[in-house]
């Protein structure tokens, strides 16, 4: 999980876990801009 951050998406071998893909979700939406994350939630 060292290099998490300069992932750009779930590896295949940890998507099938679903603390990891949750995980991943919110260290995502946390790097989001204001307008970015009200964007993604209208989604």
């Amino acid at each position: 999980m060292k290099i998490a951050r300069t992932l750009r998406s779930v590896p295949k071998e940890l998507e099938d876990v679903p603390e990891l893909r949750k995980a991943f979700a919110i260290a995502n939406e946390a790097n989001l801009e204001p307008e970015e994350l009200a964007d993604l939630e209208r989604r």
